[in-house]
């Protein structure tokens, strides 16, 4: 029983609320690592390919003999490029799938990136490509955290107040 100045009210319900919010969450948790994702293909993917990035990436350090040859035949030094397939392939949309709590890009590649490599200094190509640097792990954080924050001010709480 509420006492008002106005008389009492015996019962209020109120209906709504917490659960708009708990209804409408996955669907924005979904949405917002999807746009990380695809932030990181837009944004992180690229650096991949230019020259010197398998240094600043943590990738193995190319042959003397193939980074001779790659320039006497191909005439350009950038990383993980030899005839442009691979950045060609990876720059594809991506297809999505999962859930709200975990979300897969998947993009296609050329067969030979995800072989394992055979000899100890030869390059592991799918997991240099997905290497990424910490201050671009904290801009995937942003992407993610604006998605949310736009996506939880459009659900619409819908109260009712039953007396």
């Amino acid at each position: 029983m509420v006492a008002s100045a106005y008389g009492t009210i015996n019962g209020v319900v109120i209906e709504g609320g917490p659960q708009a919010l708990k209804r409408g969450m996955s669907k924005h948790v979904k949405a917002g690592l999807r746009d990380t994702i695809q932030w990181w293909q837009d944004h992180v993917r690229p650096k991949h390919f230019r020259p010197g990035a398998a240094r600043s990436y943590g990738g193995k350090p190319r042959s003397r003999k193939y980074l001779r040859r790659k320039g006497r035949t191909k005439h350009h030094n950038a990383d993980n490029v030899w005839s442009g397939r691979f950045r060609r392939m990876t720059a594809l949309p991506m297809r999505f799938t999962g859930t709200a709590k975990s979300m897969k890009g998947i993009m296609l590649v050329p067969w030979y990136v995800n072989m394992v490599p055979k000899t100890r200094n030869a390059p592991a190509l799918g997991r240099e490509l997905i290497m990424t640097k910490p201050m671009e792990i904290e801009a995937e954080r942003k992407v993610l955290e604006v998605r949310l924050h736009l996506g939880l001010e459009t659900i619409r709480q819908r109260r009712r107040v039953r007396v």
